[in-house]
């Protein structure tokens, strides 16, 4: 029945770590300081809250893992993005040079240039940059299926493994929030005979504190009072002895 379950439940609460709840009253409803009955429904909804929170245990360490990732990969498609920008670079580079051995004005001619006259001259340049042209268009699909990949699908993957952690650990927040706002409902809405005597106490000695302050306040004027009287009885003197 309902009301096993609340004195089941309750009595599960007071055995555990929220040990601090006191026994129903006969004929007697407990509620929090919020007025929220404390019954049944309310530890049956601590206890959903409980179990929902330990079912987001780890949800830390994976969010970290998550976020490491996310980063890693960012990481790697900017190394791939500068990369990319590197190889049309050096393409355009190697065509700017075959474009000079054939129509600049000097570039194109053997004679002109000594360091390739042991060298195939002119065209044995050509057919070295015709080669080194196309080691970088061969490797430029590779480099742009990469960036694709990693855009389209590895780094949208990770952001959403991080974004979901991150709901679930706001969850696991709000969760232990509260929870713990309930715990503490319940305590000030029921307080124990022990807990009610140290509120008490505490109360009577922060009286005693705000009398003392007080009495100090006033004990700090009169001697301000005193010294600046002593001052003027000093000032007198002086000027009766002048005279």
């Amino acid at each position: 029945t309902a009301a096993s379950r609340s004195g089941t439940l309750q009595s599960h609460w007071r055995e555990g770590g929220l040990n601090r709840v006191p026994a129903l009253a006969a004929g007697r409803q407990l509620t929090t300081m919020a007025g929220v009955p404390v019954d049944a429904k309310f530890f049956r909804h601590y206890d959903d809250l409980g179990n929902e929170a330990q079912s987001l245990t780890g949800v830390e360490g994976g969010l970290a893992d998550a976020k490491q990732v996310l980063q890693d990969e960012q990481q790697r498609l900017k190394k791939v993005k500068a990369q990319l920008a590197h190889n049309r670079k050096k393409q355009k580079y190697h065509e700017k040079r075959i474009d000079d051995c054939h129509n600049h004005c000097v570039k194109s001619k053997t004679f002109c240039q000594p360091c390739l006259w042991c060298s195939g001259g002119v065209e044995g340049k050509i057919a070295r940059e015709e080669q080194k042209l196309e080691d970088f268009k061969a490797a430029e699909p590779g480099l742009v299926a990469k960036e694709k990949k990693l855009e389209e699908e590895t780094v949208p993957a990770a952001q959403k493994r991080k974004d979901g952690l991150e709901d679930q650990n706001a969850r696991k927040e709000e969760i232990n929030n509260e929870r713990l706002q309930m715990y503490e409902g319940a305590i000030a809405g029921s307080p124990s005979p022990l807990l009610t005597a140290l509120n008490q106490a505490v109360a009577t000695w922060e009286t005693a504190l705000n009398t003392e302050l007080q009495i100090q306040a006033g004990v700090q004027e009169v001697g301000a009072g005193l010294r600046a009287a002593l001052g003027h009885y000093q000032q007198a003197m002086g000027l009766l002895q002048q005279a």
